[in-house]
């Protein structure tokens, strides 16, 4: 399985229909997270995170789609098919969400009660996974683009991701409230 030159054969979301994968990511990530939040928490409430309300909802699920479009039917070689890259992606994710998760914690934004939410257990058990599937469709994406809006589409979906996250890094988002704050309703 690891060794197959073919993307899509050890990762088989992509060789769904785009329109499936794009839902599938909108589903998998912000779906189950808002699922939770109405059938466990018994509240329907979106965070400050822009990353959530805007990345999640429009910007993964654009980039999975149109990655999707044009990877599609091509056959890869490189170190981007190697096991190795898998699994430092997909370690390499839940590392990156460890130390956002510390941050939280040091400034007091969350605590270790915040953490026990189920959606945001959830988002933290999916989170890896997430991007796991979405960075791993990296370097296969540039190497089969032939930069036609096809493309363009993707690398625009991607690049609202990363600004929605940049921006939940700055003031512009803010903090001074704990994130409890969100579950009571403000």
């Amino acid at each position: 399985m690891w060794s197959s030159s073919n993307f899509g054969e050890f990762i088989p979301i992509w060789d769904w229909l785009p329109l499936v994968v794009g839902l599938f990511i909108l589903g998998l990530d912000f779906g189950v997270v808002m699922l939770f939040r109405r059938v466990f928490e018994r509240k329907f409430y979106l965070t400050r995170w822009w990353s959530f309300k805007i990345g999640d909802t429009l910007g993964l699920p654009v980039y999975a789609g149109f990655a999707t479009a044009v990877i599609s039917g091509h056959e890869f070689s490189g170190f981007y098919t190697q096991w190795w890259y898998h699994l430092g992606i997909l370690v390499f994710g839940y590392a990156f969400w460890a130390w956002v998760q510390k941050r939280n914690l040091q400034s007091g934004f969350e605590t270790w009660e915040d953490m026990k939410v189920p959606s945001e257990a959830y988002h933290t058990f999916i989170f890896g996974i997430m991007f796991y599937l979405l960075a791993s469709v990296f370097v296969p994406l540039i190497v089969a683009a032939e930069w036609d809006m096809t493309a363009i589409m993707a690398f625009v979906g991607l690049a609202v991701y990363i600004a929605c996250f940049v921006i939940d890094q700055t003031p512009l988002v803010d903090k001074s409230k704990p994130f409890r704050f969100d579950r009571e309703g403000g």
